[in-house]
């Protein structure tokens, strides 16, 4: 029982999608730029244990002679060491990419995460630097502690997140925004319940992770309640304004089979009053799995 669709006073909005091609298989004409790849995401998580991590920087067409891009770093909390072997990326000729490279200091200390900003501030030879969006030019890099009670950066990178019964959709799993312990955002395109009117974009799910006892590799999930957007309900006395919010009922996590499961209900809460009410037909079961 469950997804029942609703007649709900919203207004759609049109959402316009491209697709992005291979090299190759289009002729760029326009203007000529540099950006850090995934021109969307502000924010990128490294596990302190990662080694090497790779950022990669794309060119909108390749030049018939070395590109070499420079990217300033920005220090905002540093706590845990790390090393970067140059803020220039070359590109070699005839080439669409290179990478900035970040090596994290693997240690054994329990520490707050480091954080980091990098900017691409120039190209030689001359072409304009990043696009519209913010996250093809500047990017909030944190070096996330795996020395915490859990190994939540087990599910950093692509995900599949399944809503049991009912499909399964990509996301991707990192640290919080201050790469805080045991804590795990999940982001996909909008949510992971597949709620569409109204619905917010990329909502942060961030999953708290405890142990079931020092270095176990199982314990609880749990998740505080996250708005994932917002509609016109009918409360009894007309229309009006409520807040969609995903909300769990009982979570658990196995680092060793790698998957999370939640039990959801999707409620909604009237702003007027601060009043919550379940949504009828929209519970069930996540699953967040690390291939």
């Amino acid at each position: 029982m469950k997804k029942r669709f609703l007649t709900l006073l919203v207004a759609g909005a049109l959402v316009a999608s491209c697709s992005k091609e291979e090299p190759g298989d289009f002729l760029y004409t326009g203007e000529e730029f540099v950006a850090f790849e995934n021109i969307n995401a502000t924010s990128i998580s490294i596990s302190e244990d990662a080694g090497s991590a790779q950022i990669k920087i794309q060119l909108s067409k390749p030049q018939s002679v070395a590109t070499t891009v420079t990217v300033s770093v920005e220090e905002l909390e540093l706590n845990v060491g790390y090393s970067i072997p140059s803020t220039q990326v070359v590109i070699p000729a005839g080439e669409f990419d290179g990478f900035f490279v970040i090596n994290p200091v693997n240690d054994n200390l329990n520490s707050p995460a480091t954080r980091l900003k990098i900017t691409l501030t120039a190209a030689t030879p001359d072409m304009k630097i990043g696009m519209r969006e913010v996250g093809s030019y500047t990017k909030n890099v944190t070096i996330v502690n795996d020395d915490c009670p859990t190994k939540f950066n087990t599910w950093f990178g692509p995900v599949t997140v399944q809503d049991v019964g009912y499909g399964s959709v990509p996301a991707n799993g990192s640290g919080n925004a201050v790469g805080a312990c045991d804590i795990l955002r999940v982001v996909g395109a909008t949510n992971l319940v597949g709620w569409t009117s109204g619905a917010d974009a990329a909502v942060n799910h961030d999953f708290t992770l405890v142990p079931d006892f020092p270095n176990a590799p199982t314990g609880v999930a749990t998740i505080a309640n996250t708005r994932i957007g917002q509609a016109n309900f009918n409360f009894g006395a007309g229309a009006e304004p409520g807040e969609v919010l995903y909300t769990i009922t009982f979570g658990e996590y196995n680092e060793t089979t790698k998957i999370i499961e939640v039990d959801y209900q999707v409620r909604v809460r009237r702003i007027s009053t601060g009043a919550l009410f379940n949504l009828s037909g929209w519970n069930g079961t996540n699953r967040i799995i690390k291939p």
